[in-house]
């Protein structure tokens, strides 16, 4: 299970952003994130596949969920078990890091098979 945003363990930045236009004030090394409530025509997403630029969505839907995972988004960030599910059952390369507060929040997502965690990120 990876653990990302933890004070202790080297991992990458999730940065949100809110338009398009956003992306060209991040850095290359930062992932971004977005609520798909912004991106109704996948604007962003597809941007980001075009550009093989990494990036995260915020969802707890299936179909929007299917929609970015067939745009090449990275990480899927939710509480939905059941996204988890269906990445494992159809072998899709995005992750699903479930949001925590606490690390005593792990132990229950390790046996749901999260592929990970992230603190300090709510949908």
């Amino acid at each position: 299970m990876k653990i990302f945003n933890h004070p202790l363990i080297p991992s990458p930045t999730f940065r949100q952003i809110y338009h398009l236009k956003d992306i060209n004030s991040t850095l290359a090394s930062e992932i971004i994130y977005f609520d798909p409530a912004i991106d109704q025509d996948l604007q962003i997403g597809r941007y980001c596949q075009e550009y093989a630029i990494q990036y995260a969505i915020l969802t707890e839907e299936i179909v929007t969920f299917l929609l970015y995972a067939n745009l090449c988004a990275k990480y899927c960030i939710t509480h939905n078990p059941a996204l988890q599910k269906l990445a494992t059952q159809y072998l899709l390369d995005m992750q699903i890091l479930s949001p925590i507060c606490s690390l005593d929040e792990i132990p229950s997502l390790a046996e749901q098979n999260f592929d990970g965690v992230i603190l300090g990120i709510m949908p």
